[in-house]
């Protein structure tokens, strides 16, 4: 399954869902590139990314890397809030990125619950008021 991309406005906040599988380190980093561009275009400051139907069989190297990548080649992704709601089975995957992205000094977190992600992005938004 290709990578895809639907997003909802949302507010003050937009939505972003994604389909598909990242199965290496270039289909992780094209995946980011298209919800990057998807962001930009939206104009947004606070994204809540709906990763559910994704399936990562990336390595914690991968993960890694990626905020890599976002440094060499997306440095404004830290002027960005992002939620990202992934599967249970992935949340280790997850919290490392949310480890090192934030080591790096970007506002990410990870969730599996749809409910708590929403929540912490509409208090994200409020906060920066």
């Amino acid at each position: 399954m290709g990578i895809s991309f639907t997003i909802h406005p949302n507010g003050e906040y937009v939505l972003i869902k994604s389909q598909g599988d990242r199965k290496n380190a270039k289909e992780l980093m094209e995946g980011t590139e298209m919800l990057y561009q998807n962001i930009q275009e939206s104009g947004a400051k606070f994204v809540l990314v709906d990763y559910s139907e994704v399936n990562f069989n990336i390595k914690l190297p991968d993960v890694f890397n990626i905020v890599r990548f976002y440094d060499r080649k997306l440095p404004e992704i830290k002027d960005i809030t992002l939620a990202t709601i992934i599967k249970q089975e992935t949340m280790e995957l997850g919290n490392y990125w949310e480890k090192v992205s934030s080591k790096k000094s970007y506002n990410f977190k990870v969730f599996t619950d749809h409910k708590k992600a929403r929540n912490w992005i509409k208090q994200e938004v409020a906060k920066n008021k």
